[in-house]
């Protein structure tokens, strides 16, 4: 046994390791990871206000004319994977970094700079990797009409991010303990949350609170979770097998099935319910003219 593993106490484990550095936090620890998770729930409401406004502007330019099928898949699909793998993981990030170095404040700090990083890339490579040609031109046909129900989605939206983010690094930070052996489980439990519940009320607030909506909604919430533990237990499956070589196959294929049909479900469900507005007749009638 080398050190990492062995101290004065004797052989420790991830999970006394974990359980000794939350238990060492102090006051102004706790402070600090209250006021990072704040600033995690305004990057994350950020990138969920893009995709709404992708959402819209697809929205208004189906108004106007025909959408091919292929960039309303290419748009929704990159918005599912913003919502239900992206985000969920950033919170994921916050989270495991305090468990795995520690919850002081110069550590919260550091990490949530780091995993703030990430959403960041988009944003630079649009300003400064294309060409300034390209990017005026995106810049000036990229606006999306808001109205005032578009609005007061997005306040609700933001509303749910501040509230339920902070709520979910606390619960995953302090449910270390419960369950002994898999000190990540309330992370992982915790950690999609949000954006669950903003496709719920987004799916909600667009059937105009009707049952059938609000029913649907809460189906495409479930959805939406179980892709996210089947591409999160993908990853894990995947570092497993690089470890212990071609022989897990052998184990794990039933898992691996499994993954690739419930993609292959929601690829299907999600073409089987693709209803996009139709172009109004006085865009029709223009475009003739």
């Amino acid at each position: 046994m080398c050190t990492t593993c062995t101290t004065s106490k004797g052989w420790e484990t991830f999970q006394d390791v974990v359980r000794s550095r939350v238990d060492s936090m102090l006051v102004q620890d706790w402070i600090t990871l209250l006021l990072a998770s704040i600033v995690v729930a305004f990057a994350v409401f950020a990138e969920i206000r893009d995709c709404m406004l992708c959402e819209i502007a697809l929205r208004d330019i189906s108004k106007r004319r025909e959408v091919s099928r292929g960039w309303r898949f290419a748009i929704r699909g990159l918005n599912f994977v913003r919502y239900i793998l992206l985000l969920p993981n950033i919170i994921v990030s916050v989270m495991s970094l305090v468990h795995e170095d520690g919850g002081r404040v110069k550590y919260v700090c550091l990490n949530t700079v780091a995993v703030l990083l990430l959403l960041e890339v988009d944003n630079l490579a649009f300003l400064h990797g294309l060409g300034e040609r390209t990017r005026m031109e995106a810049e000036q046909h990229s606006g999306a009409h808001v109205t005032e129900d578009d609005l007061r989605t997005m306040g609700i939206v933001k509303s749910i991010c501040v509230v339920l983010i902070p709520c979910s690094v606390f619960a995953g930070v302090c449910g270390h303990s419960l369950i002994r052996d898999f000190p990540d489980f309330f992370v992982l439990v915790f950690a999609p949350l949000p954006s669950l519940v903003v496709v719920f009320v987004q799916r909600v607030i667009a059937s105009r609170s009707k049952l059938k909506g609000a029913c649907g909604g809460f189906g495409w919430a479930i959805l939406n979770y179980i892709m996210f533990v089947s591409w999160y237990s993908a990853i894990l499956i995947l570092m497993f097998v690089q470890v212990h070589g071609r022989r897990a196959y052998e184990d794990w294929w039933w898992w691996i099935v499994g993954v690739l049909a419930m993609v292959a479900f929601t690829l299907v469900l999600s073409i089987c319910t693709d209803n996009p507005p139709k172009p109004s007749a006085e865009s029709s009638l223009r475009g003739v003219s």
